[in-house]
């Protein structure tokens, strides 16, 4: 909650499946289009790894019209730091958080093709047949399955982020040390 850029990042690649370095460089003013998302930053050049253009779900609207546009001083120092204090596994990248995503909408039943549409790939194994792979293209806005997907799984991350927050203080100090305080083992 203390740095808002940080939690914008996190929050647009949770609802969005984005990659790390398109939510860093994600610029509302140019890349959201009302209830959609171009995640290729302008200017960025054509290649195989397109990022998306994805449909936006409710509760990301309100950060988006927040958004600051600062960008993140450090976000490798950041992220590591965020995962020494939680105890997460070094191998908890921010990449996993797309991984993440991906896993939730399969196990929603969300079709493979959706899938594929939303995290800028396509998939091999879908039913399109040759033509048609070439000239048709998913339409972001009628990915209903994905999009209440996502905003279940953005409402539950929420949730859990609340509870977590109940529990927890993070004091920051001035030297910028930040210390994690669990109050469930405060004694009164």
């Amino acid at each position: 909650d203390q740095e808002r850029e940080v939690q914008q990042w996190l929050w647009l690649m949770l609802a969005t499946a984005a990659r790390p370095d398109a939510a860093l460089a994600f610029d509302p003013a140019h890349q959201w289009h009302g209830n959609l998302i171009d995640l290729h930053p302008k200017g960025a050049p054509q290649t195989d790894k397109r990022n998306a253009i994805v449909p936006v779900i409710e509760p990301l609207k309100p950060i988006l019209e927040s958004w600051t546009g600062s960008p993140v001083a450090s976000r490798k120092r950041w992220w590591r730091t965020m995962r020494d204090k939680l105890g997460i596994p070094a191998t908890h990248v921010p990449k996993t958080i797309r991984h993440t995503v991906a896993s939730h909408l399969r196990n929603s039943g969300v079709p493979g093709e959706q899938i594929s549409a939303l995290l800028g790939h396509k998939d091999r194994t879908d039913t399109l047949e040759r033509t048609s792979e070439r000239y048709a293209h998913g339409d972001p806005l009628k990915m209903r399955q994905t999009t209440k997907a996502l905003a279940t799984l953005f409402h539950s991350v929420e949730r859990a982020a609340d509870k977590w927050r109940a529990d927890h203080l993070l004091t920051i100090t001035p030297d910028n040390n930040k210390i994690l305080i669990d109050r469930t083992t405060l004694k009164s």
